[in-house]
């Protein structure tokens, strides 16, 4: 883009845009995830495994791995903690 269109005079037209493209991402990472669940496949124990390749697509489109690891608080709750030491990542 041209730096005339950063003035003043079209901020608000750069900002609409910036605005627009958040809210695609954001809908795109949210249809991921309801695509993962409706293609998931009902397991022989009852749970249901969401369709792997939504579920890599919408973390990609929601921030990558460091947007979906746990966080320290989950490391060093009581409840999560033991699980996410005795399953390291």
């Amino acid at each position: 883009m041209k730096s005339s269109f950063y003035k003043a005079d079209n901020i608000s037209i750069f900002l609409d845009m910036k605005l627009a493209d958040m809210i695609s991402v954001a809908e795109s990472a949210f249809a991921c995830g309801v695509a993962s669940g409706v293609y998931g496949k009902k397991t022989e124990s009852g749970t249901c495994t969401p369709n792997p390749a939504y579920a890599y697509i919408g973390r990609r489109i929601a921030g990558g791995l460091p947007a979906t690891l746990p966080t320290e608080g989950d490391f060093m709750d009581p409840y999560t903690g033991p699980l996410l030491v005795t399953y390291p990542l």
